[in-house]
C-alpha cells in the first residue's frame, strides 16, 4: 500500500510536466539553446583598451534581452537593451567618466551587432582622453593616451534584473592577450592599474561561483537529499564524495578540449531525471514486482519520445530514449543486485558528470582555448564539490540525529512516514523538472 501511494504521488505530476513539455515540442528543432541557462543567467563582454579608446562588446541570450526589453520585437529589443546597457556600463579614468562616442552613420552610441543564433550583440566605444572632433559622421581617427590614472571598467547591467547573473568578461590591453575575468553582483568593477593588463581571474573566483551555485539550485539540493536517503552511515560520505569527484573529473576530460559543448536545457532535464531516479531507487527495493514498475516507467518515457518525434523535436526525443534506457538499466540492476549505497554512488557520479558540464556550456559562446578553460572549469568543479560535501554532511548528521531519536515504535513510524513523503516529493519534482525543462 505504501509503495502504491508513493507511485501515485509521483505520477500526479507527470501530466503537468507533459503539458508543460508539449507547449514547445514543435519548436524543439529550431529554437536555439540558451547559453548558461543551467548556470542561472550568463552574459559575455569583451573590453579592448587601445590608448584612450575602449571598445566594449556585450552579448546576452535572446530570452534575457527580451525580458529586459519587455517585448520580443527585434527592433525594440535592440533599442531598449542598447539604451539599458549604455546606462549600466561605464569606464572611468581616475575620477573622470569616459564618454561613449556617437558612431555616426545614424548608428548612435550603441551599435547592434549580428552575432551567433540565440544571442543579441551590442558594441560601444568609450573615449577616455580628449580627442579631435570628428568631421561629419566619421569616428575620430586618433586618440590621445589617457593619464596615468587607473582605468576602471564597470558593469552594473542585469544584476538587479536577472537573479544569479554572471558576466564572463575578456579584457585586452594594447595588443596583449585576452584575460578572462568575472563580473558578478558582488564584483561589478575591474581596476586596470595605469591601463596595464590585468591578470586573469584565478581559479578561486570560479570556485566561489561553483560553491554559490550549488546552494542556489533546488534541483541540486534535492538530488543530494535523495542520495543521503539511500545511505545508512556517516562514513558513506567518503564513498559519495569520491563518486562525485570522479564524475567531475570525467566531465573535465570530456569538455576541456573544447570538442563537446552540451546544451543547457538538456543538462537541466537530465538533472531532473537523476532526482527522480534517486527517489525511485528507494521505491523499487520495497516492491514485490519491481520489474513491472520499471517497464511501465520505460514505456511512459518512450511514449513521450514518440510524441516528440511526431512533433519533430530531435533533442527531446534523443534524451527521452536515453532516459528510458538509463531507467531500465539502473533500476533493473539495483532491484536485483546492487545495494542502496552502490546505487547512491553510481547516481552521484552521474550527477557530478552532468554538473561538471555547466561552466563549459555557459562559456561556450566565447570559444575559449583548452588552456584558458581548464582553470575555470577546475575551479568551478572544486567549489561545487566542496559545497555538495558540506550539504551531504549536514544532511547525514541530521539523519543520524533523527534515527537515534526514533527508538520506540511511534517515533519509528513517524520517521518512516517522513522518509516516504520525502521520497515521493523527490520523485514528483524530478519528473516535473525533467519534462518541463526538456521542452520548455
Amino acid at each position: 500500500m505504501k509503495t502504491a501511494l508513493l507511485l501515485a504521488l509521483a505520477l500526479l505530476l507527470v501530466p503537468l510536466g507533459a503539458r508543460a513539455a508539449g507547449i514547445d515540442w514543435a519548436d524543439g528543432v529550431t529554437t536555439p539553446a540558451n547559453p548558461g541557462a543551467d548556470l542561472g543567467s550568463a552574459s559575455y563582454s569583451t573590453w579592448s583598451v587601445e590608448g584612450g579608446r575602449i571598445t566594449m562588446r556585450f552579448l546576452l541570450p535572446v530570452a534575457d534581452a527580451q525580458r529586459i526589453a519587455g517585448t520580443d520585437i527585434e527592433v525594440l529589443v535592440q533599442q531598449r537593451v542598447g539604451q539599458y546597457l549604455l546606462d549600466h556600463l561605464a569606464v572611468r579614468s581616475g575620477a573622470a567618466r569616459c564618454g561613449a562616442i556617437d558612431q555616426g552613420y545614424d548608428i548612435g552610441r550603441v551599435d547592434p551587432l549580428t552575432v551567433a543564433a540565440g544571442l543579441y550583440g551590442f558594441e560601444i566605444f568609450f573615449q577616455c582622453a580628449p580627442a579631435a572632433a570628428p568631421s561629419g559622421d566619421a569616428l575620430p581617427t586618433s586618440a590621445a593616451p589617457p593619464s596615468p590614472a587607473d582605468l576602471v571598467l564597470e558593469d552594473h547591467a542585469l544584476f538587479g534584473r536577472l537573479p544569479g547573473q554572471v558576466d564572463f568578461a575578456r579584457v585586452q590591453v594594447a595588443d596583449g592577450p585576452f584575460r578572462s575575468q568575472l563580473f558578478t553582483a558582488t564584483h561589478q568593477q575591474l581596476i586596470l592599474p595605469a591601463a596595464s593588463a590585468p591578470p586573469a581571474a584565478g581559479w578561486q573566483r570560479y570556485a566561489e561561483l561553483g560553491f554559490a551555485r550549488m546552494f542556489a539550485h533546488w534541483d541540486r539540493l534535492c538530488f543530494l537529499l535523495g542520495a543521503v536517503l539511500l545511505t545508512r552511515r556517516m562514513r558513506d560520505l567518503r564513498t559519495l564524495g569520491l563518486s562525485l569527484a570522479a564524475g567531475y573529473a570525467l566531465s573535465l576530460i570530456a569538455t576541456v578540449p573544447g570538442d563537446l559543448v552540451p546544451r543547457g536545457e538538456l543538462l537541466g532535464a537530465a538533472v531532473g531525471l537523476l532526482v527522480a531516479l534517486v527517489a525511485a531507487q528507494q521505491v523499487v527495493r520495497e516492491m514485490a514486482r519491481a520489474h513491472l514498475a520499471i517497464l511501465a516507467a520505460m514505456a511512459a518515457l518512450l511514449g513521450l519520445a514518440a510524441l516528440g518525434w511526431l512533433a519533430h523535436a530531435t533533442w527531446p526525443v534523443l534524451l527521452l530514449v536515453g532516459s528510458a534506457l538509463l531507467v531500465g538499466g539502473v533500476l533493473g540492476v539495483s532491484a536485483r543486485h546492487a545495494s542502496l549505497r552502490q546505487a547512491a554512488a553510481l547516481l552521484t557520479a552521474l550527477f557530478g558528470l552532468l554538473d561538471g558540464f555547466v561552466l563549459p556550456e555557459a562559456v561556450g559562446p566565447q570559444q575559449l582555448s583548452a588552456q584558458t578553460l581548464l582553470p575555470m572549469a577546475l575551479g568551478y568543479d572544486l567549489g561545487a564539490l566542496f559545497a555538495a560535501l558540506v550539504v551531504m554532511a549536514v544532511l547525514l548528521c541530521a539523519r543520524g540525529v533523527l534515527t537515534r531519536r526514533a527508538q520506540h515504535a511511534r517515533s519509528q513510524a513517524s520517521w518512516g512516514l517522513a522518509r516516504d513523503a520525502a521520497t515521493a516529493m523527490l520523485a514528483g519534482l524530478g519528473v516535473f523538472w525533467m519534462l518541463s525543462r526538456l521542452h520548455g
